[in-house]
C-alpha cells in the first residue's frame, strides 16, 4: 500500500513559479508533511504529467462517439481550451489515478524528497534526491533536521512509461455509461 498523489515537479520547471508546482506551492508544509511521514508513496508530479496529453484528436473520438458522450466531450473541450498554447491538456491529476492501477505508465525512481516551506523565493519546491542502492550515502549531515526530512524514501515519477496513459484514458471514458 502506498499513497499516490499529483503534484512536485523533480527536474522539470513549475508551473506557478520556475521552480514550484502548483499543489506543492499552494501548501508546502502539508506536502512536506506527507513526503516526510515515513508513509510509503508515490510523487507524480509535472515530469510525468506533461508527457501525457489530452489533444484535439483525442477529443474528437470522444465527439464521434455519439450523443452518449456529449457531455464528456465537452467537459473534455473546456479542459483542452485551458491550454490554447500547448500540444494538448496535461492530464495532471488523471494520471495520478492511472498510476495507483498501474505504474507502467511512468517511469519512477526511488529516492527521497524534501518540500521547500521557508523561502519566499523557492516555496514549495520539491526537492528531489535519488537513492542509489550501489552507492548509498547520507546528505545533509551536518543537519539532523535536514537528514531526518530525507531518511524517508518514496518514489517519484520522472517521466512517461511505456504503456499509452492517454489511450487508457480515452477509452476508460468511451466506456462509461451514456449520458442522455
Amino acid at each position: 500500500k502506498r499513497l499516490v498523489f499529483m503534484g512536485g515537479a523533480a527536474e522539470v520547471p513549475g508551473n506557478i513559479t520556475p521552480v514550484a508546482e502548483f499543489n506543492a506551492w499552494a501548501d508546502p508544509d502539508a506536502a512536506d508533511l506527507v513526503v516526510s511521514s515515513g508513509i510509503p508513496y508515490t510523487m507524480v508530479g509535472l515530469d510525468a504529467t506533461h508527457g501525457w496529453r489530452f489533444t484535439k484528436e483525442h477529443l474528437a473520438v470522444l465527439e464521434d462517439a455519439g450523443e452518449g458522450q456529449a457531455l464528456t466531450a465537452r467537459l473534455m473541450r473546456f479542459y483542452l481550451d485551458a491550454y490554447p498554447e500547448a500540444e494538448g491538456s496535461p492530464l495532471h491529476d488523471p494520471l495520478a489515478v492511472g498510476v495507483c492501477a498501474d505504474e507502467s505508465f511512468v517511469t519512477a525512481a526511488d529516492g527521497t524528497v524534501v518540500v521547500e516551506c521557508a523561502s519566499e523565493l523557492t516555496r514549495g519546491k520539491t526537492v528531489f534526491i535519488p537513492y542509489d542502492s550501489d552507492y548509498p550515502r547520507d546528505y545533509y549531515t551536518e543537519s539532523p533536521l535536514v537528514a531526518a526530512r530525507t531518511a524517508h524514501r518514496g518514489r517519484v515519477a520522472l517521466g512517461t512509461g511505456p504503456r499509452d496513459f492517454t489511450a487508457d484514458f480515452v477509452a476508460a471514458l468511451l466506456k462509461r455509461p451514456a449520458v442522455v
